[in-house]
């Protein structure tokens, strides 16, 4: 064997094993929750947004609003609301807009660990409080352990929905609310256990009416994620959170989006985002080097010139357009064509469209064959016939159309 036949083949070899143990290694995962709506990552929004354009009967979309746009766009109008983010911290100026808005008769769902919405003109008593003992959700997740979970409680019915018991995440519920009891209606609750006895149940999803409209603040803004849609200890859980505004389509305001996105990720900056398929790419990148120095040397063999064949239609129909070019002879261009017609058909099926005695039989048969309408086939041909015994000249209209319906047939023969 020669020696250039065996480093290419130990080339293969190292470029198969490097593959296969890009490919064995564990994925490694990203969990900073973005909410943003091109991330993939357990905490980015793209799985979640997806399946709720999919599942909502009214529209869903994501757009990157302030309240003060919406309010001057009129958009909030036949809308619903929703924000998520690790924290919701609007200006007075925000805080102005948003209740303006809501008391319109919108109705908002805000997602976040911390709230801080205030205005001179208006307020409401909203605050959270962060539980202590917990994991990150990276380390429980998938987890039967049930110490890594804490009983959540669906306790409001408004929407036809019973009350129902969930295993949350103590990561996803790590924080509850504090609300005014005489303003917030509830709609979930936790239970939590203090000093290893003594139970309380704390509020993680409460609704405020505000004139016209309602402020939904949820204190779990995981489950607005990826893992949360996905995950079936959360999935439940959301889904009830999301009918509350699925009375109207749905804008979820995302600041990760820039203003006027409209580019999509290229296939590179994909790879290179990718360590496996970075790893992988530049692999393979390396390996057409080396064959390409190695086999620059070798023989060079004579590569015979192949010319496409002439495309006898298109020659057929410049003729036809000097033709009339020249002489301004419709009748002519017709004729030609229709020459060329009756050998197309006789080529493709055998017809003699010139035996006039057999109209009937060639007529029903061309109809079969190209699936066209019988009456059509016999007018076309008639027509055509009686044009290429006409002494004057027909219109150029007229010529446009018999061309078109030559055009028609012949196209559905070469099918």
């Amino acid at each position: 064997m020669k020696g250039r036949t065996i480093l290419i083949i130990t080339i293969v070899v190292i470029v198969i094993l490097s593959a296969f143990a890009i490919l064995i290694q564990p994925v490694r995962h990203d969990w900073y929750p973005s909410y943003s709506y091109n991330n993939k990552e357990p905490l980015g929004c793209f799985a979640f947004d997806s399946i709720m354009k999919s599942t909502l009967k009214k529209s869903y979309s994501v757009q990157n609003l302030t309240f003060s746009e919406l309010k001057t766009s009129k958009a909030y109008k036949t809308n619903n609301l929703l924000y998520t983010n690790e924290d919701f911290y609007v200006s007075d100026i925000e805080a102005d807009a948003l209740f303006e808005i809501v008391r319109k008769g919108v109705h908002i769902m805000v997602a976040g660990n911390y709230f801080r919405i205030y205005s001179e003109k208006d307020s409401v008593l909203i605050d959270t409080k962060q539980l202590d003992d917990y994991l990150d959700l990276e380390y429980v997740i998938g987890s039967d352990d049930p110490n890594n979970f804490i009983p959540a409680t669906w306790i409001n019915t408004n929407k036809g929905y019973s009350k129902e018991v969930f295993d949350l995440y103590s990561a996803v519920a790590a924080n509850t609310l504090i609300v005014d009891s005489t303003q917030a209606i509830p709609l979930a609750e936790i239970t939590v256990v203090k000093d290893s006895s003594v139970e309380t149940q704390e509020l993680i999803a409460a609704t405020i009416p505000l004139g016209k409209g309602k402020i939904t603040f949820v204190s779990t803004p995981i489950v607005f994620t990826n893992v949360g849609v996905l995950d079936p200890h959360t999935n439940v859980y959301l889904h009830r959170l999301m009918a509350q505004i699925s009375d109207k389509p749905i804008i979820r305001i995302d600041r990760t989006m820039a203003a006027k996105e409209t580019t999509e990720p290229s296939i590179l900056s994909y790879i290179t985002e990718k360590p496996g398929l970075k790893t992988a790419f530049a692999l393979l990148i390396i390996t057409g080097l080396v064959l390409l120095v190695m086999l620059a040397r070798r023989k060079q063999h004579i590569i015979p010139i192949i010319r496409e064949p002439r495309n006898a239609s298109i020659m057929f129909a410049k003729q036809l357009g000097n033709l009339y070019k020249r002489d301004k002879s419709t009748n002519e261009v017709i004729l030609k064509r229709y020459q060329a017609f009756i050998e197309d058909v006789y080529k493709a099926t055998f017809i003699h469209l010139e035996d006039t005695e057999d109209d009937s039989k060639n007529f029903a048969a061309l109809a079969s064959r190209t699936g066209l309408e019988l009456s059509f086939i016999e007018e076309t041909i008639k027509e055509l016939r009686f044009i290429s015994m006409l002494s004057y000249n027909i219109s150029e209209t007229d010529m446009i159309k018999h061309l078109k319906n030559i055009n028609k047939i012949t196209n559905k023969l070469s099918l």
